[in-house]
């Protein structure tokens, strides 16, 4: 086991290097650019910025993703071998339960924490429109339909619409992910007759999907902002 746990540090380390080698090449070179002109400073505040949106993104990720797998493990009752005549599927779940007894959770704990490192990596890039949207001045002068201000429309309005885009997909990704767990926890039974969904995964699933569309109205509520919006 420690064997293994080694060979899965070496290859996430070198997958890593893989991912940040175009980024190691070109940091030297910005570096040595903003240095001539003058911007040290405004060189390290990216930087720095791209880092805290790494790990802010990856890290609220990882909770909604783990969070829910793991209340969806915790909800399902103790697991017992169907007795009689069973569908394949049935079979094929069982067996599945059965082996992966020792080491789904760990395995679940880590696709989790590597799906989460790709998603901080990807939000990164944000980081100007995450400058924009905490350091911008007021113009002094609004809209005449929204009484909003004009910074709104040229430094927020494009960081809220990727964040709110990103948080609908996060969630849609976490309820289909969770759906799964569900259905290998033998909770969602198709095969069924009497009943498919156990009542703790309604409620779970529920709940995420009534988070989906709350969210999905705020996107629309930004798409009216987004008529007298112009890139």
């Amino acid at each position: 086991p420690r064997t293994k746990w080694i060979v899965g540090i070496i290859i996430l380390i070198i997958l890593i290097l893989i991912l940040s080698a175009s980024w190691l090449s070109t940091f030297y070179t910005d570096y040595l650019w903003y240095s001539e002109v003058g911007y040290t400073s405004i060189f390290w505040k990216r930087i720095w910025t791209q880092v805290w949106l790494f790990f802010v993104f990856a890290a609220l990720f990882f909770v909604l993703l783990y969070s829910n797998i793991w209340l969806a493990r915790r909800l399902t009752p103790r697991y017992e071998r169907p007795k009689g005549d069973i569908s394949p599927v049935e079979e094929s779940i069982a067996k599945f339960r059965e082996s992966a007894g020792r080491w789904l959770g760990r395995g679940i704990l880590i696709v989790t924490i590597i799906i989460s490192f790709f998603v901080g990596w990807a939000s990164a890039g944000q980081w100007e429109n995450v400058l924009k949207y905490f350091t911008h001045a007021s113009t002094g002068t609004v809209d005449p339909i929204f009484s909003k201000d004009i910074s709104f429309y040229l430094f927020e309005y494009p960081f809220l619409q990727y964040f709110a885009g990103w948080l609908l997909t996060a969630l849609i990704f976490v309820l289909i992910l969770t759906a799964v767990v569900h259905f290998l926890d033998g909770a969602i039974n198709f095969t069924s007759k009497e009943q498919r969904f156990a009542p703790h995964v309604k409620a779970h699933l529920s709940v995420l999907a009534a988070i989906i569309l709350l969210v999905q109205a705020w996107r629309f509520r930004l798409d009216m902002f987004g008529l007298l919006y112009s890139p």
